[in-house]
């Protein structure tokens, strides 16, 4: 069986109610691995396909040294790679294609890594910075609402007027997140519900299917972003998925819950939640007042 054929395949029953109904952004992430798969093969063995029966441990660790040097990949960015294709090669496996997988002996080592996130001092320099051109304007408005609100950036695209709920005195973002499928309900703070009246004044009296937010191309956002921090002097090399980050680590800094700061992010499990309570020095300090108190 070829490994192309097998990729299509497979990716269509992992999409469907019987498999393990992945989304489209996960679905694409199982594409390009295809496609840096097919880049390797031309490259170092000059094919255009491979059966599945002959990859070997040897295949995939040039694999591996493929992606770190002609892509400049971290290592758990590889790993990323490594562990779709062998969901791929598991799942041949599984039903009878592949005898002798070779993922069995290959070293699934992942890097611990503290995620990169903005401080509140930070946030407030960015929120109110002004910027001689409204296109910096406009995505550090939409850049600060999710450092308060916790979306992604495919999230924050998608979001519309009509995603907004009033419930209990307080305006709330209803929304189904676009990666896991799952709903994340979000109350609105002063400084997003600001920023939302700033471009649609009249939204609580025509909710509408109109897109809350124009925002450019996440690879040029991140540019513009990387502007933004310059100026206002902050040396930190960020990108848009900052602000998710930044919101976990000030929601737990002011005294959220991690159960409640999950359910925000929309995470599946908490346990992917828990990369966010590393502790910082406002944590510590926090904590060790209550107990000179």
């Amino acid at each position: 069986m070829l490994l192309s054929y097998q990729f299509k395949e497979q990716v269509k029953i992992f999409r469907s109610k019987n498999g393990r109904n992945i989304s489209a952004v996960t679905a694409d992430c199982y594409k390009l691995t295809h496609r840096r798969i097919n880049e390797f093969l031309l490259k170092k063995y000059k094919k255009k396909d491979i059966i599945i029966q002959d990859i070997d441990l040897v295949f995939l660790e040039h694999f591996y040294t493929y992606l770190r040097k002609e892509y400049n990949c971290s290592n758990n960015t590889s790993i990323k790679y490594m562990k779709r294709f062998a969901a791929i090669l598991n799942f041949a496996e599984k039903i009878g294609l592949l005898k002798i997988n070779p993922f069995k002996l290959f070293r699934f080592h992942i890097e611990k890594k503290y995620p990169l996130y903005l401080t509140e001092d930070e946030v407030n320099l960015i929120t109110h910075k002004i910027f001689l051109t409204d296109r910096l304007n406009r995505i550090r408005d939409v850049f600060v609402f999710c450092c308060w609100t916790g979306l992604s950036y495919r999230d924050v695209c998608n979001l519309k007027i009509s995603d907004i709920q009033f419930r209990n005195k307080q305006y709330w973002l209803i929304i189904v997140r676009q990666k896991t499928n799952n709903i994340s309900q979000i109350p609105l703070l002063d400084v997003p519900l600001k920023i939302l009246e700033k471009y649609h004044p009249d939204f609580h009296e025509y909710p509408c299917e109109k897109p809350l937010f124009s925002i450019s191309s996440n690879q040029r956002t991140n540019e513009y972003l990387k502007e933004i921090t310059n100026l206002c002097g902050i040396r930190k090399n960020i990108s848009f998925h900052v602000a998710r980050h930044t919101f976990a680590t000030l929601a737990l800094n002011k005294g959220v819950s991690l159960e409640s700061v999950s359910k925000i992010l929309g995470h599946t499990n908490i346990r992917t939640t828990m990369i966010y309570a590393n502790v910082t020095n406002q944590k510590i300090e926090s904590e060790m007042k209550k107990m000179r108190n």
